[in-house]
């Protein structure tokens, strides 16, 4: 655990069947049909994707208030090179990162927000499914509901529950696709 994909393959290669071909796709944080996928995320009615592990108010901003703080929560990581890849990614979506496991933490950044005047949030959790981690962050949002009820709330679910998610992945496989392997 803890190491790269490209050490571990470096360090599994010589173990591995003559003939093995083994493949190592670009991230797909970084791909920009993504990027792109995960802009058009903040654009979603309210009511078109829920998301029932985290009830939120559907009270988008009203005409001439501030705007909705967008966050995209991902899990963060001690290593800087991937944190500052992790902004890189919000940036380029106009976004503002928060973090699960390092700082800025959630309620940083709703704290953060609320300071700017924004009377809404919208959440992007940058994780492909549902599972402990998006539970946990679940609960922060419930806390950070109570804590604070004047706000809206918009917390989209992880990639994989969202419509076109799955076209996205097979174009980054198609184009990841080493071509000089078979298709079949």
């Amino acid at each position: 655990m803890g190491r790269d994909i490209p050490a571990a393959l470096a360090e599994a290669r010589p173990q591995l069947p003559h003939g093995f071909r083994v493949s190592v796709a670009p991230p797909l944080g970084q791909d920009p049909a993504l990027v792109a996928w995960l802009r058009s995320r903040r654009s979603v009615p309210y009511a078109s994707v829920p998301y029932t592990s985290v009830p939120y108010a559907s009270v988008p901003c009203a005409s001439g208030t501030p705007p909705t703080l967008w966050i995209l929560l991902a899990h963060g990581s001690q290593r800087p090179q991937a944190q500052t890849q992790l902004n890189a990614l919000a940036q380029g979506l106009e976004m503002t990162l928060a973090t699960f496991a390092t700082d800025p933490s959630l309620a940083t950044q709703v704290q953060r927000g609320i300071d700017q005047g924004c009377s809404q949030v919208g959440i992007l959790p940058f994780f492909l499914f549902a599972g402990s981690i998006t539970d946990a962050i679940a609960v922060q949002v419930e806390e950070l509901q109570a804590q604070y009820p004047h706000l809206g709330w918009q917390v989209l679910p992880p990639l994989a529950q969202q419509p076109g998610f799955t076209t996205v992945l097979g174009q980054w496989l198609d184009r990841s696709w080493p071509q000089d392997w078979p298709q079949d």
